[in-house]
């Protein structure tokens, strides 16, 4: 893309700063290993950082000490928590966003908890939904503003009815559930008259590209590009993912694999075209199911060599559904 600036956005799915411990009654090692993901993630060289279950309890530095690693301690910093935390040495996770760029007209948007009555898929005791949401804010890039919409969705495949059918997003009331969620976040979003932007996170879906579609009249494009993409988990999920606007161009991605972590840090390159900052405003956003536009296949590694693996003290392996 001519006159483009390169936008590296790294992100990852924390888990409150814990590694994975199979022999523990609640599946993590409650050492915080905060350290490990930073330089994980300061491995992208990134211009944005974007956290899912982050330490967001009073006092908690987690997102500065990320930040600090990655960007350098001038970074911009938005953090909001959500829930308490199912993680031990955790009491309540949030989302975060640091950026070398000013992050402004930052918005909390909590997403509607599933209508359906749930049981935990493993115990069958009652499953509470813990509250999710997003946090959208304009940056400042030099190529002019993008909105980031970094968050998690609902994990509905944690829940199961009572007579043992378990959730999923791919059918039934699971991908009811993730159309309404799709359609209540298009409203909030074209409140904003949102025109390039990218949605970033854990989004919770076995296929986010059944719902992350369309951005008003603008096909929604998958950083991963097309075919089988990439698994994001241990267990071979592919959850952790980022959708740019059609005006945005994907410019390559990686999966950097993490000893002991239930989600992999995930870097995303975008090339954004150079315009001034206060373009005009004339496309709402909203998302659909319509089919998303098939942007050219990307390759993984394009946009930096390999980067070594930090060392962990657990395994890779982790147990089903161990979190969202």
């Amino acid at each position: 893309m001519d006159d483009a600036f390169r936008l590296r956005i790294n992100h990852a799915n924390v888990a409150g700063g814990r590694l994975v411990d199979p022999a523990s009654p609640t599946g993590y090692d409650p050492a915080d290993r905060t350290d490990v993901f930073a330089d994980a993630l300061a491995a992208g060289r990134p211009h944005i950082l974007t956290v899912s279950e982050l330490d967001a309890g009073r006092g908690s530095r987690q997102l500065e000490r990320l930040a600090d690693r990655s960007l350098g301690s001038g970074a911009h910093r938005e953090m909001q928590p959500w829930s308490d935390s199912h993680i031990p040495g955790v009491r309540n996770l949030g989302v975060g966003i640091a950026s070398v760029f000013p992050l402004l007209d930052v918005e909390r948007l909590r997403l509607p908890d599933p209508p359906f009555e749930a049981l935990h898929w493993r115990t069958g005791e009652r499953f509470p939904w813990h509250a999710k949401g997003m946090v959208v804010a304009r940056c400042e890039t030099p190529a002019g503003d993008v909105h980031i919409v970094a968050g998690q969705v609902h994990p509905v495949h944690m829940a199961r009815t009572r007579d043992g059918v378990e959730y999923s997003y791919n059918e039934g009331a699971g991908r009811e559930f993730g159309r309404s969620t799709a359609a209540f976040l298009s409203e909030r979003l074209a409140e904003r008259g949102i025109e390039r932007a990218v949605i970033v996170g854990d989004l919770n879906m076995p296929d986010p590209r059944a719902f992350f579609t369309r951005v008003g009249d603008t096909a929604l494009v998958d950083v991963f590009g097309p075919g089988t993409p990439s698994a994001t988990t241990p267990d071979g999920r592919s959850i952790d993912r980022a959708f740019v606007t059609e005006d945005l161009r994907p410019a390559g991605h990686r999966v950097v694999p993490l000893d002991g972590a239930d989600h992999f840090p995930v870097f995303f390159e975008v090339e954004v075209p150079r315009r001034p900052a206060a373009a005009p405003k004339g496309r709402a956003l909203g998302l659909g199911d319509t089919p998303a536009m098939t942007p050219e296949r990307l390759t993984e590694g394009r946009a930096h060599p390999p980067a070594p693996r930090p060392p962990a003290a657990r395994p890779a392996t982790a147990p089903r559904r161990l979190g969202g």
